[in-house]
C-alpha cells in the first residue's frame, strides 16, 4: 500500500532494536544462550511474540516459555549480557543512516520510539553515530502502556510536534506494528527475526527487505 499521497507527512517514527541497528540479535541470541542449559528449545513462535513487547508483557511470553515463575531473572540476566556486548557495538541495519538523511532532506521531524530503558537507547544511538538525527527520542519506559499499545507511538509523535496520522512509523515487530497502527500511524515492516503474517500485512502501509528499499518505495529521496 503506498503512502496516501493527500497527506503531508510531518514525522517519521523509528524502533530501535532490529530496525535502525542490528541489535535484535543479541537479546535472541542470548535467550536463546540462557534456554539451552534447561533443555528449553525457542522458536520463531518465542520470537514474535517478546519481539518489541514492553517489559511487563515480555516478562509474561519469558514465563510461557521457560515456565518458570521468577521471569525477571532470566530478563535481568539476559539484559546484563546483552548490555555487556552493547559497551562496545551497535552495528547499523542496511540504509540506516540512509533513510535518516533523506527524511532529513524531506523535511521531517525525526524519533525513535523503543521499548528499550531511555538511557540505553540514548548510548546504541550514540554508539552507532547516529544520534544526531533526531528531534526526540522515547522510551516504553517513559508510557503507562508499551509495545503493542499505541502509547510511546504518541508519546513521541507529540515531542516532535506532529499530528500521528501524518507520521511515518518504521517497525520490524508484530507488536510495534500493532502498536504503529493503533496510534493512527502510516506503518512501514521492516521483517528483522520475523515475517509477516496476513494480519500484519492488512494492517501495514509496506513491508520491505531494508530501510533503502523503503525510502525509495515511499519516495523519500
Amino acid at each position: 500500500m503506498p503512502a496516501d499521497n493527500t497527506v503531508r507527512f510531518e514525522g517519521a517514527i523509528f524502533d530501535m532494536d532490529g530496525l535502525l541497528l542490528d541489535t535484535e540479535r543479541f537479546f535472541q541470541e542470548e535467550y536463546r544462550r540462557i534456554a539451552s542449559p534447561m533443555g528449553i528449545t525457542l522458536g520463531d513462535d518465542f520470537t514474535a511474540s517478546i519481539c518489541g513487547s514492553s517489559q511487563e508483557e515480555g516478562r509474561k511470553v519469558i514465563a510461557r516459555y521457560y515456565k518458570t515463575d521468577r521471569p525477571d531473572l532470566i530478563d535481568e540476566e539476559c539484559l546484563r549480557r546483552v548490555y555487556e556486548r552493547l559497551k562496545t557495538e551497535a552495528p547499523k541495519k542496511k540504509g540506516a543512516e540512509d533513510i535518516l538523511i533523506r527524511c532529513r532532506k524531506n523535511g521531517l521531524k525525526l524519533a525513535v520510539a523503543s521499548s528499550t530503558e531511555l538511557s540505553q537507547v540514548i548510548h546504541n544511538l550514540k554508539l552507532a553515530g547516529i544520534d544526531g538525527y533526531f528531534d526526540a527520542i522515547v522510551s516504553g519506559h517513559e508510557v503507562e502502556h508499551g509495545k503493542p499499545d499505541p502509547d510511546v507511538f504518541l508519546l513521541a509523535a507529540e515531542r516532535i510536534g506532529a499530528d500521528p496520522a501524518a507520521c511515518y512509523v518504521f517497525e520490524d515487530s508484530f507488536n510495534g506494528i500493532r502498536a504503529g497502527h493503533v496510534a493512527g500511524c502510516f506503518t512501514v515492516m521492516i521483517p528483522d527475526f520475523v515475517k509477516p503474517t496476513e494480519e500484519i500485512r492488512q494492517i501495514c502501509g509496506g513491508v520491505y527487505e531494508d530501510l533503502v528499499q523503503a525510502a525509495d518505495a515511499l519516495g523519500l529521496f
